[in-house]
């Protein structure tokens, strides 16, 4: 689940040009909040070091160790290698995580009501009642009226 909350909070705010998909910038979300900006820069660094791509970060840490055996006559010494990668989020660090998610819900929210409306406002400005109606599909009974 971390990684999957991870990759999902950066693709919102990732290149989408080739399919045409929206994407969030971060200076319209965070030019207030220093704090909620930290905890985002927290998590697409997470997105871009270590889940994306393979970066240097402390999240993945890999350790190389050599094994000399104690036993008389056992001469082979081994090298071996251990990863440890992060696998949960403190819980002050979700604490932070969730109060970003709750304010990016509620900042597109607000940014769909307010585009919603304009094209409300513009359908209702361009075609009359009656062409309105002309448009209604699935036998919809029901007239419109502004």
């Amino acid at each position: 689940m971390t990684y999957s909350l991870i990759a999902l909070y950066g693709k919102c705010y990732t290149d989408a040009s080739k399919n045409n998909f929206p994407k969030l910038e971060p200076k319209n979300l965070f030019k207030d909040d220093n704090q909620l900006k930290e905890v985002h820069n927290f998590l697409m660094d997470l997105r871009h070091q270590f889940i994306a791509h393979r970066g240097d970060t402390e999240s993945e840490i890999g350790v190389s160790f050599m094994v000399i055996p104690k036993k008389e006559g056992v001469e082979q010494s081994q090298v071996s290698f251990s990863q440890v990668k992060l696998n949960a989020f403190s819980p002050e660090e979700l604490a932070k995580i969730m109060t970003l998610i709750n304010y990016t819900i509620e900042y597109l929210e607000q940014v769909i009501q307010k585009n919603g409306q304009k094209v409300y406002e513009v359908f209702f400005d361009m075609f009359t009642p009656e062409q309105i109606a002309l448009m209604l599909m699935n036998n919809a009974k029901e007239h419109i009226d502004r």
